[in-house]
């Protein structure tokens, strides 16, 4: 486990730097918190027809990606959809925030 896993949520500094990439209390990673922002944007856009609040900011590289959904406050696993191809990011969150 790594030093950002192991401190609460409240206590991770996230901090943009080159490529899209995000820095985590020093440690770089392409996960950042504007990813889930935007499946929920997504999912709002989807739901109710209107048009996405703005591009996102984050990477457009291609990655493997999954999405996962939770609910409740003891964060039940709703479902699960990626693939282990890369795609693009935002691209690959956006289709697989609504798919069922």
């Amino acid at each position: 486990m790594s030093d950002v896993d192991q401190k609460p949520a409240s206590q991770n500094v996230e901090k943009p730097i080159q490529n899209g990439l995000v820095s985590v209390n020093g440690y770089r990673r392409v996960v950042c918190a504007e990813m889930c922002c935007y499946c929920f944007d997504t999912l709002i856009h989807y739901i109710h027809q209107i048009p996405l609040p703005r591009a996102p900011r984050f990477t457009t590289k291609e990655y493997p990606l999954f999405v996962t959904w939770k609910t409740g406050a003891d964060k039940k696993l709703r479902g699960c959809i990626g693939t282990f191809i890369a795609m693009s990011v935002n691209k690959g969150l956006s289709e697989y925030a609504i798919q069922r």
